[in-house]
């Protein structure tokens, strides 16, 4: 493939994503893409080869990158395991508000069709064994149980945010759009777990 092919179809998601976000998953259109693009709807055939590839590599790409991401804040020996993990709740939770529909595609199949998605499934996995080690690493003395349940929580307690941006804003007084509010929020959790 040509660098000249890697751009088109790196644009190409790229428009993807900003759909999704702006139509949500399901009314999302290869003449939509293609707009967004600036490309012919028959490039996102010729390089896809239909609609259900696109997203599907799309939703794969957005999940490597986002294991990308987490695994430079683990390799970030200089933070303790606290500060690596409120950067991890962090990134979770600022971009699954700042990608709210892309965030609600990737958990679609688990929530609206009940069934697993196994790359999603192993995303997540992924993810609780990198907080649960961080929690290992941490001075906190619990039994095994314990800390995966509180693993658990943890990201729970990201996720409603993530599936429900509204959902506790007319109880906090403020939605957590904003930064301050967002580390206040991860700030508040870790302190339950790191008191």
């Amino acid at each position: 493939m040509t660098v000249h092919d890697e751009t088109v179809r790196e644009k190409i998601i790229l428009a993807t994503i900003e759909c999704i976000e702006k139509q949500g998953l399901h009314s999302v259109t290869i003449r939509g893409i293609a707009r967004e693009a600036g490309v012919n709807s028959a490039a996102i055939n010729y390089y896809f080869r239909s609609k259900e590839n696109l997203i599907d590599l799309t939703l794969q790409q957005t999940i490597d990158h986002s294991l990308m991401d987490i695994r430079e804040i683990l390799d970030d020996t200089t933070l303790s395991p606290r500060t690596a993990l409120r950067n991890i709740l962090m990134y979770l939770l600022e971009g699954s508000l700042r990608y709210p529909e892309l965030t609600k595609a990737h958990f679609y199949d688990s929530i609206v069709l009940n069934r697993s998605n196994p790359r999603f499934t192993g995303w997540i996995n992924e993810i609780l064994e990198n907080i649960h080690s961080l929690l290992l690493k941490s001075s906190m003395k619990k039994n095994e149980p314990d800390r995966r349940l509180e693993v658990i929580q943890m990201l729970s307690a990201v996720i409603i945010h993530c599936l429900i941006p509204e959902f506790n804003k007319e109880y906090l007084g403020g939605d957590l759009k904003n930064l301050p509010a967002q580390y206040r929020y991860i700030d508040t959790l870790l302190d339950r777990y790191f008191a």
